[in-house]
């Protein structure tokens, strides 16, 4: 995210020298709240990792395991904050990049509901599925920061009916002390079950759970099977959409354009794709390639289903106040020791967003 007169780095040495001229909204809103910026954490290679590995200026290892994962792309927040270097954090997430380092370092992390939180003035992925949110120790911070952050700024372009003024932004601390009696919870069996689940990590996700039932909420099993299809439609989006705005070919917004940082990008000689990380050329390459080889109707398919999905997780809604699931599947992995295969470095991420990135397409 931007702040004006402070270098940005996105994890990356694709760009150099990147120095933003105006502020996020969310940093004027944490400053007009009486905030400090500290400063800025690091974040992945150019947001698109989630093993904490790949950031231009050095490895985030977990709070708890040296070597192991502290989660991305909002790696940098989630270590200081967990350190308690920081009181508060904020994190970008495209498909799990505030819940994923939340997860593997014990705090909560919150994408909020599309558009509540304004984007404006932060380097995007693809604005579908663009959001930012806070991660903090409590859940009584979290909805501190919340409140000071949320609410339409009239800048941001995709925040739809329902999103509140910021003179209605709801009491989120208020909220956070209201009992939980007869909260209808479902624990979402295709969250527990996703292909490379741990069953420890579901087991442990259906015991806690059930302390809700004795804390007088009702528990039940519900499924959705369309969760279990949802990241490959982020994988249309998500990569189709990130080839066409890293190459400076956004269009249809009525945002803030970040000009600055496009001039930096571009152009995308072959001579400096050795400094994108394997993740990020992953995601132009397949970009690029979808683009030029695959159906013209194949972007607009993956669009349409994303309201069949929303359509599904609604549906379960109707019953439920909540769905449980695991935020990631599986325990934190050992990174790949340094100089290790493009196959190992990319086999470590495999399946990590599984129970995030669907959340990012419905918003």
């Amino acid at each position: 995210m931007t702040v004006k007169g402070v270098p940005c780095l996105l994890g990356t040495d694709f760009i150099k020298e990147w120095t933003p001229n105006t502020d996020a909204t969310v940093v004027t809103r944490i400053l007009e709240a009486g905030g400090i910026i500290t400063g800025k954490a690091v974040c992945e290679n150019m947001s698109l990792w989630g093993m904490s590995d790949s950031s231009a200026t050095g490895t985030m290892h977990n709070v708890w395991a040296e070597g192991y994962s502290a989660g991305g792309s909002s790696s940098g927040t989630g270590v200081l904050v967990a350190r308690g270097e920081v009181d508060l954090g904020i994190g970008g997430d495209q498909a799990g990049s505030i819940r994923l380092p939340s997860s593997k370092n014990g705090l909560i992390g919150l994408k909020p509901t599309f558009g509540l939180v304004p984007y404006t003035g932060i380097a995007s992925l693809e604005a579908s599925i663009d959001h930012v949110g806070p991660m903090t120790k409590t859940v009584l911070d979290n909805a501190l920061l919340l409140q000071a952050i949320a609410g339409a700024d009239g800048i941001d372009d995709r925040q739809m009916a329902g999103c509140p003024l910021r003179d209605a932004v709801p009491d989120y601390p208020a909220l956070t002390v209201q009992s939980i009696k007869g909260l209808r919870i479902g624990i979402l069996t295709e969250g527990l079950d996703c292909p490379l689940h741990d069953a420890r990590v579901s087991d442990l996700v259906r015991t806690a759970a059930q302390r809700f039932a004795e804390l007088g909420a009702q528990v039940d099993t519900v499924s959705v099977p369309m969760h279990r299809t949802a990241p490959d439609l982020w994988a249309v989006i998500g990569r189709f959409s990130a080839a066409a705005n890293m190459s400076g070919r956004a269009c249809g917004r009525r945002q803030l354009f970040l000009n600055d940082l496009t001039a930096k990008m571009l152009p995308m000689t072959q001579d400096r794709l050795p400094d994108l990380f394997v993740a990020n050329a992953n995601t132009l390459i397949n970009g690029m390639w979808g683009w030029e080889h695959m159906p013209p109707t194949l972007f607009g398919k993956a669009t349409n289903l994303v309201r069949k999905l929303r359509d599904a997780y609604n549906a379960a809604l109707e019953k439920y106040d909540l769905l449980v699931m695991p935020t990631i599947p599986f325990l934190p992995q050992h990174m790949a020791p340094p100089g290790s295969s493009i196959a190992l470095k990319m086999t470590k991420g495999v399946g990590m967003t599984s129970n995030t990135a669907p959340f990012n397409l419905v918003g």
